[in-house]
């Protein structure tokens, strides 16, 4: 079942699993004024420290290979409505370069990476990104030729 948790004046929706970490830590979430996504504010020793809720929910570094999509918009941060999506490199999502090679990169939702490569172009790669993709989340992601996939 899924849970709300407010942040400022809004609700969020989590999942369960995120929710019961949150009453655990006893973290409180704030908006900020620009943009609307939630994030925590920690004290880490001497250090306030400020995480985004979707980070939290995947159990995300500072700085991961990958970012975030919501389907919904930010204040819906349960798994099913996000997807992680791997940075841009070169122009396409879900491209990367290994040695004059390229090749596709996908996660699921549980963070677990998938490749397909080596491709001779990045064309090639970002194709098998959108294919990679579709099979592992589902037809609702962003691709690079969605409209031109079979």
């Amino acid at each position: 079942m899924d849970q709300i948790i407010t942040a400022g004046d809004k609700e969020v929706l989590v999942d369960d699993d995120t929710y019961k970490r949150i009453q655990a830590a006893g973290i409180n979430w704030y908006l900020r004024n620009k943009n609307p996504r939630p994030y925590a504010q920690i004290r880490i020793g001497y250090e306030l420290v400020q995480i985004p809720l979707d980070r939290f929910v995947y159990k995300l570094t500072k700085h991961p290979p990958m970012r975030i999509e919501h389907f919904n918009g930010n204040l819906d941060c349960r798994k099913a409505e996000m997807q992680l999506v791997p940075k841009k490199d070169c122009g396409y999502v879900g491209v990367k370069t290994n040695y004059g090679s390229w090749f596709a990169f996908a996660y699921d939702s549980a963070g677990q990476e998938y490749t397909d490569g080596p491709h001779s172009t990045p064309a090639f790669a970002a194709r098998a990104y959108d294919k990679l993709t579709i099979s592992i989340n589902g037809q609702f992601v962003r691709t690079n030729f969605y409209q031109d996939l079979p």
